[in-house]
């Protein structure tokens, strides 16, 4: 759990620093700081509560609620391309760490994968 919170943590700092200090940035978001701003706060919202629903709900739910709220409202995808997304996602990272790899993964409360 620390060790999940120290990295949630380090993932605000490195989104805050991309936000702030993105050269890439587009002139429409550049012009209007409250794109910027909703879009940061969306995404550390979606990094805590990845980070409190990770060891409870388990890997494939709390990345497919986190994914698909980071994808369908924080950038604005449409909804059935979210929802291909995060399932590509998930069934890809899935057989690569647990599978292949032999990473444990959590099954939080439901006991799914």
């Amino acid at each position: 759990m620390i060790l999940s919170l120290a990295l949630g943590g380090l993932s605000v700092l490195s989104l805050i620093i991309a936000f702030i200090g993105g050269p890439e940035a587009s002139p429409t978001e550049e012009e209007d700081g409250v794109i910027i701003w909703k879009k940061l706060i969306s995404y550390i919202v979606a990094l805590l509560a990845y980070a409190f629903l990770f060891d409870y709900l388990g890997y494939f739910m709390s990345s497919l609620i986190v994914l698909f709220f980071v994808l369908r409202f924080a950038e604005g995808v449409e909804l059935v391309i979210s929802l291909a997304v995060t399932f590509c996602t998930l069934i890809i990272s899935y057989l690569v760490f647990d599978l292949l790899l032999l990473v444990p993964l959590p099954k939080g409360i439901l006991g799914w994968p």
